[in-house]
């Protein structure tokens, strides 16, 4: 999200928040609070972020640790990084088939089509009974070959 009523930095591990709307005094309103919300959760996706690269430095080989990163990168709104983090998710656990459905949902957001049929497709045919999210997989697929 682009702020255009607070200033939002990060240095050392602080974060700041600054209201910027000198002309009206700083007064608060919903775009003012939409962006402080955002930057709150921002805030605490950073951290999350931080304690999971933490725990890959002390374990390298946890592909459910890089699963992690890619989840909370992707949420954030990093696609390189959950992109390179459920692949290494993907060579170090390739059990966790959910990998293949975040692996579609960020080549989707990179406009790569071939990449997210692929990867679906994988996900379908991998996923055991009751897995999360295979109707949606279905229905993306479905409207993804239709054009």
């Amino acid at each position: 999200m682009e702020y255009k009523n607070i200033l939002f930095e990060v240095a050392d591990g602080v974060a700041t928040i600054t209201i910027n709307r000198p002309k009206a005094l700083n007064a608060l309103n919903s775009d003012v609070m939409c962006e402080l919300y955002d930057a709150a959760i921002k805030c605490k996706t950073d951290e999350a972020i931080k304690v999971v690269r933490q725990g890959i430095a002390a374990n390298e080989q946890s592909g459910l640790l890089q699963y992690a990163l890619g989840v909370l990168a992707e949420g954030s709104g990093d696609a390189a990084t959950a992109k390179k983090a459920f692949l290494e998710a993907e060579r170090l656990d390739p059990q966790n088939v959910e990998t293949q459905y975040h692996l579609a949902t960020v080549a989707l957001n990179q406009n790569d089509k071939a990449g997210a049929i692929a990867r679906l497709e994988k996900f379908v045919a991998a996923a055991p009974a009751g897995t999360p999210n295979v109707d949606v997989a279905k229905s993306l697929l479905a409207a993804l070959q239709k054009k």
